[in-house]
């Protein structure tokens, strides 16, 4: 903004036309209004005035003469006589000369057409000034360097005083699932900083809230970080069902007073129900009934479920064929009351809850079923349960079928070296053998390929048939069975048997046990390995990081003694790079 300073600065640069022109406009729009500057505007331009008559003034009668070589006193004794001693006809020119030092005190330069009387006088005064110029510039430099030097030193104590502030200040970052699964714990990782994401020690308050039950908070944490880190675990415990929206809070404080509390929306894992499938007992023969049942429960506390299920009950018969064997709501009733559902201790209808029964037709094949439960919604995984359908009634035929290898791929010839002897021991010389093989619930014939018929064979004289079938080179999961018909002329009967296919491939599951890796933290790594047809499977493997083995010898556990154990499940540790 423009003001008298400005003025009184720029005053003799805008008489001598050395302004641009928007300091022109300012310095004139400013006397305008500004009585003082208005004065010292007119009183300059007065002085002008003379300047420039002075400059135009005629001295006929006064001329230059060359100095002579003369020392420094005697150049000033002639200055002062030409002070002291009048000179005819330079009356006059005394008066201009005394006008043009008044201007050059005032700092006003002098025309080039003022008359200069001495040549010596003048040089002295001009190297005076130009004296006075350069002490004047000293004195300029030496303070612009010591505003240059508080400026420097304000920057920096504005510096320390916000990395002050930022020290005292807190960052909280958490890491961790985004969806709680109910029943197991859930890790999640909180980092305490300063602005300068520094570590620094707080006190964290950790918190689940259900926003579908306003008012209900439920404790997880409350302790203090160290070197900036704390882990946390949801209990697997929390009341928390379908319907739920829970909320993880957390809340950090440091003892310089600062602190933050962050709000996290959780989704809940759609399984928060589990379910048990029971039969009656583990073997059947054809024409026997098979009674089963259900019970649903909510994962996290094993109670009865307050919804309603819509329950369909599955059966996979050897051949992979599948039908519907029950159906119902998951409610409990008496035969004599259907519609009535039976009470629990609460005076509530029981509810996840499903029982039936079917018959094993006479004319089923023997073999392994499967009975599986299922909810329409997806609300629990499927469960299953694996039964065998065999016959017991006394064989008239003894039959005997060794494979010629122990394992077969995919497009190996399968040899099934089979014999037949009748009760009394004698061999069925002659007789026809029909025979198929099951691939992947698939009929194929001899020769590889789907065929819905069965391939006929001949025993020769001891009673002995060697069946041989191409498998085909695709091959995708490897449930494989061959199924053998003798005939003895007064007899049928059937020997079903697994063949050994092995197919190079392996369903492998990584579970790490925060739900997420975070880089620079060691973490543990469950994993679970399958073959394609969903058994368990022993591995030895490695762990590579950019093709650099890290890990190795990550084993499933197994144990020689314990089968029960050798379920394809490992774990093992790593800390995760960027």
């Amino acid at each position: 903004m423009w003001n008298c300073q400005n003025t009184e600065d720029k005053l003799f640069e805008h008489l001598y036309g050395l302004l641009d022109q928007q300091e022109q406009n300012l310095l004139t729009s400013h006397c305008a209004v500004c009585d003082g500057c208005g004065e010292k505007l007119k009183k300059a331009q007065g002085q002008k005035e003379i300047l420039v008559k002075a400059s135009k003034a005629q001295f006929p009668e006064v001329k230059f003469t060359p100095p002579k070589d003369l020392t420094k006193e005697e150049q000033r004794a002639k200055i002062l006589q030409y002070g002291a001693t009048a000179v005819p006809g330079m009356q006059n020119a005394r008066i201009w000369m005394w006008v043009a030092a008044s201007v050059l005190t005032l700092g006003i330069g002098v025309p080039a057409g003022l008359g200069i009387y001495d040549y010596i006088g003048n040089s002295t005064v001009v190297e005076h000034h130009q004296q006075y110029a350069a002490r004047v510039q000293s004195n300029f430099n030496v303070k612009a360097k010591a505003v240059v030097q508080i400026q420097n030193e304000g920057m920096a104590k504005a510096n320390q005083a916000t990395e002050e502030v930022q020290k005292k200040q807190l960052k909280v970052l958490v890491t961790g699932p985004a969806t709680l699964q109910p029943g197991a714990p859930n890790s999640y990782q909180i980092l305490t900083q300063d602005n300068l994401s520094r570590p620094v020690e707080a006190r964290v308050e950790a918190f689940v809230e259900d926003k579908a039950n306003p008012g209900t908070r439920f404790p997880v944490a409350s302790q203090l970080t160290r070197q900036g880190q704390l882990q946390i675990v949801v209990p697997p415990d929390l009341p928390l069902r379908a319907g739920s929206n829970p909320t993880l809070i957390v809340s950090a404080k440091r003892e310089s007073g600062a602190q933050l509390e962050i709000k996290e929306g959780l989704q809940l894992a759609t399984a928060v129900y589990v379910a048990h499938l029971s039969t009656d007992k583990p073997m059947y023969q054809p024409g026997e009934t098979v009674y089963f049942r259900a019970l649903v429960l909510e994962r996290f506390s094993l109670r009865p479920p307050f919804e309603d299920f819509a329950l369909n009950f599955v059966l996979t018969t050897p051949t992979q064929e599948q039908k519907v064997v029950g159906q119902g709501s998951g409610g409990l009733s008496r035969s004599d009351k259907p519609t009535e559902l039976i009470k629990g201790p609460d005076g509530k209808p029981l509810k996840g809850v499903g029982a039936g029964a079917f018959l094993i037709e006479p004319t089923a094949p023997g073999g392994e079923y499967m009975l599986t439960v299922k909810d329409q919604s997806g609300r629990f995984p499927d469960q299953v349960r694996k039964f065998i359908v065999n016959r017991y009634q006394k064989s008239n035929i003894n039959k005997e079928l060794d494979f010629n290898r122990r394992s077969y791929g995919p497009g190996d010839e399968v040899v099934a070296n089979c014999k037949a002897v009748s009760a009394d021991g004698k061999p069925l010389s002659d007789k026809p053998v029909l025979a198929s093989i099951n691939l992947d619930g698939v009929q194929i014939g001899a020769d590889g390929n789907p065929n819905p018929s069965q391939v006929r064979f001949q025993t020769d004289s001891f009673g002995r048939v060697a069946l041989k079938f191409k498998l085909p080179k695709d091959i995708q999961k490897g449930q494989a069975s061959i199924s053998v018909v003798f005939d003895d002329g007064g007899n049928t009967e059937t020997l079903v048997k697994p063949v050994p296919v092995v197919v190079n491939k392996l369903n492998l599951e990584f579970f790490p046990e925060g739900g997420d890796l975070v880089s620079g933290i060691k973490s543990r790594i469950y994993f679970q390995a399958n073959t394609p047809l969903g058994k368990p499977a022993d591995v030895v493997a490695s762990v590579f990081e950019n093709g650099v083995e890290i890990l190795n010898q990550v084993k499933t556990l197994t144990d020689d003694k314990e089968a029960g154990i050798n379920q394809g499940l490992g774990k093992f540790e790593l800390t995760p790079k960027k």
